[in-house]
């Protein structure tokens, strides 16, 4: 009987908040007015009114944690630091920058291996590889927000990559961004910003991205944490617990596929499978966006990918599904759909060249 009450507040929480709840923990520090090395300070917010940006200071680290918030948690707290700019300003900052083009945009139905995928890339020093920035999130709800500004807003997506593409080190040679799992919704936009950057949508069976969001769900997977509107979704597609995670899974993979569809063969989304990790990043990916390994950097990844991607224990294989998970049919179809939409690209390797 709490749950709907329970839900809707969570909603009017999500909606009252113009940042979100961890870029606000992100955001935390002494704040001040005069940079020395833009190379030791990174983006972390993006205020979705303002679009005022703020930076924290990172020094020497490079990030290496599976998800981008992870590598500034355990930051000192005496070490926190914080500075903020206009977009304006932000233009004028990255200017400046020795600044790495992205390679790939990893879009993802969630729970598919996406998280493996980067901490991976993350082993290569050659590699800046985020794993779901929260300064990204914040831009495109930014966008989301006002659509009469759409030219600013690419214009903002295009300088947040580029700060985040800054050349820190004299060995990073590609950029490789995973974005959260709702923002396959805005890929459109993503494309107007970056036209010739290869995107992927990895992908996973329907039912053990159920099992897996039944065992731990994800917050997406609360229906009213992100508006209905920017999912392309309304109030009358309201459900909860395991039918909306089959609903918002549907909603995804529907997507991907009318994505892969539209702009085939020039500008397509590829399809990957979670079954084909880790193998198809050092059998074909690597190649495709022209990264160059070392056999012991192979060895490097081949070791990580028998741990866990979000944690360092080792892997034993998924867990068993307790009970049966039962899909809808719009669900299944979409899923069997991507399988033939990707069966189709292998038989085309010329669309998976680095654009």
């Amino acid at each position: 009987m709490y749950a709907l009450p329970f839900l809707l507040y969570s909603y009017h929480m999500a909606q009252q908040s113009s940042f979100h709840f961890e870029q606000r923990q992100l955001c935390r520090g002494e704040r001040v007015t005069e940079i020395a090395a833009w190379r030791e300070w990174m983006p972390v917010a993006v205020d979705e009114d303002t679009a005022e940006i703020t930076w924290r200071w990172i020094g020497e680290k490079r990030f290496t944690e599976p998800f981008f918030s992870d590598a500034l948690r355990s930051q000192a707290r005496e070490e926190r630091r914080q500075y903020v700019c206009t977009a304006e300003q932000l233009g004028q900052i990255v200017a400046n920058f020795k600044q790495l083009a992205p390679t790939a945009f990893i879009f993802h139905c969630s729970r598919c291996g996406s998280t493996l995928l980067m901490q991976l890339l993350s082993c290569l020093p050659q590699c800046i590889a985020l794993s779901e920035p929260p300064a990204l999130d914040a831009c495109l709800q930014y966008a989301h927000r006002h659509p009469e500004r759409q030219e600013q807003a690419i214009a903002l997506l295009r300088q947040l990559v580029a700060a985040f593409g800054q050349q820190r080190f004299v060995d990073e040679q590609h950029l490789l961004i995973k974005l959260d799992s709702w923002h396959i919704c805005q890929l459109p936009l993503l494309r107007a910003a970056f036209p010739s950057t290869p995107f992927y949508f990895l992908y996973r069976e329907s039912s053990a991205v159920l099992a897996s969001h039944l065992r731990q769900p994800g917050p997406q997977m609360v229906a009213g944490m992100l508006e209905y509107a920017r999912l392309g979704l309304s109030p009358t597609n309201f459900s909860h617990g395991l039918a909306w995670s089959d609903l918002l899974i549907t909603h995804f993979f529907q997507l991907a596929l009318t994505q892969a569809e539209m702009h085939a063969p020039a500008q397509p989304l590829h399809l990957l499978h979670y079954d084909q990790l880790p193998q198809l990043l050092w059998q074909q990916l690597l190649a495709n966006w022209q990264i160059n390994v070392s056999a012991e950097q192979l060895a490097l990844m081949r070791e990580r990918s028998t741990f866990h991607a979000k944690n360092l224990t080792q892997f034993q294989g998924d867990p068993q599904i307790k009970h049966s998970i039962s899909v809808s049919t719009a669900l299944q179809q979409a899923y069997l759909a991507l399988e033939q939409m990707r069966a189709k690209q292998s038989i085309c390797p010329d669309q998976f060249e680095l654009g």
